[in-house]
């Protein structure tokens, strides 16, 4: 039994008119229309079905109040309103949670998109060294004199035997990275992968 027009607040205080209306309802049941004794079980599911749905709004709405004092004698409004604070406490704490990861997730989206632009903004000013990247020019000169350089994690050398430049990745998976000697612009694609995170092939997930 949830109430639909109301929401988890998080004053300390119940709404005391709601508690107070939900007691005369309970009691109006209980003596006025005791079915044991008019026989008049409609009316006094009516009054106590009203006297639930106001005792679980005001848990509802106001789960971090104390149970109402006008529930203290009364197990049925006591029980109905301890029950619906907790579930409207538990439903605020996984809304809170939730408003969490995704400002969470916001954050790091935003995050990434800051260092994608400051890379960007290095790479056009042609400044490898502040990335810790050789540049294209010197990497490819150090490819065709056949000795091999570990980038991010990727070792990469030439083969003058077979023409081929291959690149074994940080799970020690192998890869051609060119079929044939490195060229400048080829080692720059290259690079700004590296630049960029880029992972070359597959990784044993």
């Amino acid at each position: 039994m949830e109430p639909t027009n109301t929401c988890p607040k998080p004053e300390s205080l119940v709404d005391f008119s709601r508690v107070l209306e939900a007691r005369v309802q309970w009691a109006l049941a209980t003596y006025a229309f005791n079915p044991d004794v008019t026989g008049n079980y409609a009316e006094y599911g009516v009054r106590m079905e009203r006297a639930e749905h106001l005792a679980w709004e005001a848990g509802w709405t106001f789960p971090n109040a104390p149970t109402p004092h006008l529930f203290a004698d009364v197990p049925f409004l006591r029980d109905v309103f301890d029950r619906s604070a907790a579930d409207s406490l538990e439903e605020l704490a996984e809304f809170e949670a939730e408003r969490e990861a995704e400002r969470q997730r916001a954050e790091r989206k935003a995050e990434r998109k800051r260092e994608r632009e400051r890379i960007n903004a290095v790479l056009a000013a042609n400044d490898w060294s502040a990335l810790d990247l050789p540049t294209p020019e010197a990497l490819t000169a150090t490819l065709s004199d056949g000795e091999s350089a570990t980038i991010n994690g990727h070792f990469v050398d030439y083969d003058n035997e077979d023409g081929m430049t291959w690149y074994t990745n940080p799970y020690g998976i192998d890869g051609v990275l060119f079929d044939g000697r490195p060229t400048v612009e080829g080692v720059r694609a290259f690079l700004t992968h590296m630049a960029h995170g880029v992972m070359y092939g597959p990784s044993p997930d």
